[in-house]
This record gives structure tokens, C-alpha cells and sequence, in this order.
């Protein structure tokens, strides 16, 4: 294998390696915006069930918008 062959490859390898820790990173933020964003549901729906049970708390105690 040529020098300027090797250099490619080395270079082709280092550039896979830097696009396989990118994609992980994605991963790892979309799996904490994933979390939070089910967290986020969590909390609405239980903010919904409070607001409509008899003697809940109002809306506008809860902090939703009117309508």
C-alpha cells in the first residue's frame, strides 16, 4: 500500500470515528429531550385531572391558559 493510500485510510478511519461519537452524542440529547419531553406530558396530564375534579384546583390556579 502506497503513502498516500495509508494517509487516506487513516484519515477515512478517523473521520468514521468522529461521525460515530456525533451520532452518539445525538443520541444521548434526544434520549434527555425524550425524558423531558414524557416528564413534561406527565405533569400536563396530571395538571388536567386536578383542574377537573370537583373541588380541584382552577385553572388559572394551575397556570393553563384560558379556553
Amino acid at each position: 500500500m502506497s503513502e498516500h493510500q495509508h494517509d487516506w485510510l487513516r484519515q477515512a478511519r478517523e473521520r468514521g470515528r468522529r461521525a460515530r461519537e456525533r451520532s452518539e452524542q445525538a443520541r444521548e440529547r434526544l434520549h434527555a429531550a425524550l425524558d423531558q419531553t414524557e416528564a413534561a406530558l406527565r405533569r400536563l396530564h396530571e395538571l388536567e385531572v386536578e383542574t377537573k375534579r370537583p373541588g380541584g384546583m382552577r385553572e388559572a390556579e394551575a397556570g393553563l391558559p384560558a379556553g
